[in-house]
């Protein structure tokens, strides 16, 4: 993928809601291009859910993570599949991200956060089991 020599301009593309051209600067070499795009996805709400479900495959992490951060903040219950196996990512940030998004998002079954519980970094088992509690602290409280 080619852009101007210049950086692409994601308040532009927001405004008139280029759900295309944010979703085409999620490739773009610029972390906080990248970043800023995820974001103005998630603004445009239920025009931006696909892309961002979709960018918890991205091959860069830094997409992945705030796609998955950016679903949870929107409690977006269609991305609770692809965050439950975003649980299975190399990237413990990721990992991470998809646990708090999952709890954010209420829709989850116990049984994916469980295994978290089990994870090799020990920041993902933390996030698991804070998760967890905030569930139980819900449901407590019903």
């Amino acid at each position: 993928m080619k852009f101007e020599s210049s950086k692409p301009n994601v308040q532009m593309m927001a405004r008139n809601k280029d759900v295309i051209g944010l979703t085409r600067t999620l490739k773009y070499k610029d972390n906080f291009v990248k970043i800023e795009s995820v974001w103005a996805l998630a603004r445009l709400g239920e025009l931006g859910v696909v892309p961002l479900i979709k960018a918890l495959k991205n091959k860069d992490k830094i997409v992945r993570r705030h796609a998955a951060w950016a679903l949870g903040e929107m409690k977006e219950v269609r991305a609770v599949e692809p965050l439950i196996k975003a649980l299975n990512d190399k990237d413990k940030i990721f990992r991470q991200n998809a646990i708090i998004a999952l709890e954010k998002i209420g829709k989850v079954t116990i049984k994916p956060l469980t295994k978290a519980l089990s994870d090799k970094d020990k920041n993902v088992q933390r996030a698991a089991k804070e998760a967890l509690e905030k569930i139980e602290a819900k449901k407590s409280s019903q």
